[in-house]
């Protein structure tokens, strides 16, 4: 088979050092070195966008966008989608997706239904698994080791939108450093010994549900507490062993009164582990092992690797 992957590799100003890209560069080397016998190439979505006059400004959910990479065998249109990006609902032919031909989507981030409840969308996926921001953290995150822990609140440094901008404006037990509008904003590393100096980690959903955030908690043995996800992973991770669970989807209101709930859930959970000692350092080792196995580069690379089946493609 003529196989080729579309990822982008541009605009290389913002993804450069980006972890995903690397994933995909290091998965597509993998792919050609294992399978000899089809003949592998690659070409950068980005510019292939811009060769076929699609725009991915207004419509980020169309084909060949960025945290996305297709594997399509060229002789019969087939292909996988291996994905990264926020959300997967958008698969429609109105966003250039042909369905057809569209054999399997291996994900895990972007599968839920809404950016409210994030209850699951019922479409049918392959479990992966999820990284951190990029590819300077890689080694810093593997090496690292714990920090004395100085932060004891509910604490949040991140962008502000959707639940995470009503907490910043309404509910004071939650401290949240709003970076949206480009204050509050940390270099990388210090970011990371700020994670790894909270007693608790306090991850809050992004638009992929699962976040960066999560994962590089993992890393540097901050105890997540968070809404349990509903997003599944090709190894499991497990309430209330890897992370510190807070169970939402029962929550029957909706709106701003969905949200209030939700916080007192939260803050509630929080009160009930925060000074048991021995528990959060059973979940920040449980999930400090899980991302050695799955959270790091090599690891995405691994598990993609062991998901795709080219036979597929025939």
């Amino acid at each position: 088979m003529k196989i080729k992957l579309y990822f982008a590799e541009t605009p290389k100003h913002w993804l450069q050092n980006d972890a995903v890209t690397e994933v995909w560069r290091l998965l597509y080397n993998k792919l050609r070195y294992t399978y000899p016998q089809h003949t592998i190439t690659k070409k950068c979505s980005s510019q292939h966008s811009y060769e076929n006059g699609i725009s991915h400004n207004h419509s980020p959910g169309r084909k060949y966008g960025f945290y996305q990479c297709i594997v399509e065998n060229e002789d019969n249109g087939k292909y996988i989608l291996l994905n990264y990006y926020d959300s997967i609902i958008a698969l429609h032919p109105n966003y250039g997706w042909d369905l057809d031909n569209l054999v399997e989507i291996i994900t895990t981030p972007g599968t839920h239904k809404n950016n409210q409840s994030f209850k699951d969308s019922g479409m049918e996926y392959t479990p992966s698994t999820y990284i951190f921001h990029s590819t300077n953290q890689n080694e810093i995150l593997k090496n690292y080791t714990p920090q004395p822990k100085s932060i004891n609140n509910l604490y949040f440094r991140g962008k502000t939108y959707l639940f995470r901008k009503w907490l910043n404006e309404n509910d004071k037990r939650f401290e949240i450093k709003n970076t949206s509008e480009g204050k509050n904003g940390i270099e990388n590393i210090e970011f990371l010994n700020e994670l790894a100096a909270q007693k608790i980690s306090l991850c809050l959903n992004g638009t992929a549900e699962i976040t960066y955030r999560d994962i590089e908690s993992f890393a540097v043995y901050s105890p997540v507490l968070r809404p349990i996800l509903n997003c599944k992973f090709y190894d499991k991770l497990v309430p209330d062993y890897h992370y510190i669970g807070v169970k939402v989807d029962d929550i029957d209101s909706t709106g701003l009164d969905y949200y209030a709930e939700k916080a007192d859930r939260i803050y509630n959970r929080f009160i009930e582990v925060k000074d048991q000692e021995n528990y959060l350092s059973y979940i920040a080792s449980n999930a400090r092992n899980w991302f050695l196995k799955n959270g790091t580069i090599e690891a995405n690379v691994d598990i993609l690797y062991k998901n795709i089946n080219l036979e597929k493609l025939s």
